[in-house]
């Protein structure tokens, strides 16, 4: 079959016939030319899929940019990405890694803590469960604002338990940003001197001072940081 020619920046809604005989209307967002006279001729654009779709419906995910079909062969019902899946040996879904970017990229969202449908987010939700909150129809993402992550302790050695009061699962949290010290927290020195006070009857020789500081202000317990964001992989 040859390629259609399709007229260059349509308007959204425009049609084109081309010698096939097929009408096609162009709809923005997502910017696609779809079939008028077929038996789906919109797309719906949202962060969450549309509710009762029609088979073969057109769904485009907002969040991930991505444009998903509705597939219904009378036994399964599911909506499928009608673009390629990441290649075999790329990051799975649940996958978390540091982004310079302001935005998540297609394909991954923000580790900001919020709420997604299990039906939008079959894989991921597979991936990562009710680890990070959520029930039933919604799970939530993994909230890392202005927060380091670490592997659990499962070697029984209590190296995590030294970091943060967690149960070491994934998904439990802990830990301080900054602390106000206490009088057993704080070291304490020795004070050796030799001193004679004239007209106050008092004399020190050789006397050892046992002498302890105080702060009330918090001591921060920040590491030299540079942000960034934290994005999940979601299909």
């Amino acid at each position: 079959m040859a390629a259609i020619d399709f007229p260059a920046s349509p308007a959204n809604g425009a049609t084109f016939t081309p010698a096939t005989g097929v009408t096609y209307r162009y709809v923005t967002p997502p910017g696609i030319w779809t079939v008028a006279n077929g038996p789906v001729d919109t797309v719906i654009a949202s962060d969450l899929p549309p509710a009762n779709p029609a088979p073969n419906q057109l769904w485009f995910n907002a969040s991930l940019a991505m444009l998903y079909v509705y597939y219904d062969d009378g036994n399964s019902q599911a909506w499928v990405p009608s673009m390629p899946v990441p290649a075999p040996g790329g990051p799975p879904p649940g996958f978390i890694g540091d982004f310079a970017g302001a935005a998540a990229p297609p394909g991954w969202l923000l580790c900001n803590g919020a709420s997604y449908t299990v039906a939008a987010y079959p894989a991921l939700h597979a991936a990562i469960l009710y680890a990070f909150g959520g029930s039933g129809a919604n799970f939530n993402v993994p909230d890392l604002r202005g927060r380091v992550t670490a592997g659990p302790d499962s070697g029984g050695s209590d190296r995590l338990n030294t970091v943060v009061t967690a149960s070491g699962t994934p998904g439990s949290v802990g830990g301080v940003q900054s602390q106000n010290l206490t009088t057993a927290e704080l070291p304490s020195g020795v004070l050796t001197s030799t001193a004679t006070g004239p007209g106050y009857g008092l004399t020190f020789s050789g006397a050892s001072i046992m002498y302890f500081a105080s702060q009330s202000v918090a001591i921060a317990r920040v590491q030299p940081t540079m942000i960034m964001n934290k994005i999940i992989r979601a299909v």
